[in-house]
């Protein structure tokens, strides 16, 4: 992957954008499940009930980030949240985020928002990347 940030395309190996439920050395992504949804596997919960439970994957996700996935899954339609990153030891540098909603068969992904951090040239160029990649037709 060429993004012109050094260290993230060097972490970044061979490794691609992928959309879905993904733990990776760039990313790190699950889909959140929309509020109205109150089913799983035989069990009903209460409304925002398993969207909060898909939320608490991303523990260290600022409450901004947080009041925008929940308005785009305020219905019953799921989206699928990014974290995009890269670690330099045990250091995780946090790029930015992006939310996609699935389209037609669900195989098919576009991109509905992002957040860079920082505002750098660099994180930025990391953050089109990963919406080149993650947006599919």
């Amino acid at each position: 992957m060429r993004t012109g940030h050094v260290t993230f395309d060097k972490k970044a190996g061979l490794e691609n954008f992928m959309t879905g439920n993904v733990v990776s050395s760039i990313q790190f992504s699950n889909y959140i499940r929309g509020r109205e949804t109150v089913e799983c596997n035989g069990f009903t919960f209460k409304e925002g009930e398993l969207r909060d439970f898909d939320l608490k994957h991303f523990k260290d996700l600022p409450d901004a980030i947080r009041r925008v996935v929940k308005s785009f899954t305020d219905g019953t339609d799921p989206v699928v949240l990014y974290q995009i990153r890269h670690w330099t030891g045990d250091t995780k540098v946090v790029h930015g985020y992006v939310v996609t909603r699935p389209i037609g068969n669900g195989l098919k992904h576009e991109v509905i928002w992002q957040s860079v951090n920082g505002r750098t040239a660099k994180t930025e160029a990391v953050i089109t990347e990963a919406c080149k990649q993650l947006h599919t037709h």
